[in-house]
């Protein structure tokens, strides 16, 4: 298991109450869009990574409008920005 699949799921893989923080799901969907980018190129990185966002924003606040502007960027600078924002 990667670090980031063990940060998101806590220290133990018995404690499923665990939530992440936002800080630590912003720095996973940050790591996972280098990934996909860097695997299927821009284009389609970011293409699929649009299907993820609901699933890792699920729970917090502001997650649908932070859904909606993630969805509409075409652009990986673009999506960084509304990430740290």
């Amino acid at each position: 298991r990667s670090a980031e699949q063990s940060s998101l799921r806590g220290n133990s893989d018995d404690n499923l109450d665990y939530k992440p923080s936002w800080e630590e799901v912003v720095e996973t969907v940050l790591w996972h869009l280098d990934m996909s980018v860097e695997e299927f190129g821009d284009k389609k990185g970011i293409f699929d990574m649009r299907k993820h966002y609901g699933w890792y924003f699920k729970g917090f606040d502001g997650a649908k409008e932070m859904r909606k502007k993630l969805v509409i960027a075409n652009d990986i600078e673009e999506i960084k920005n509304i990430l740290k924002s």
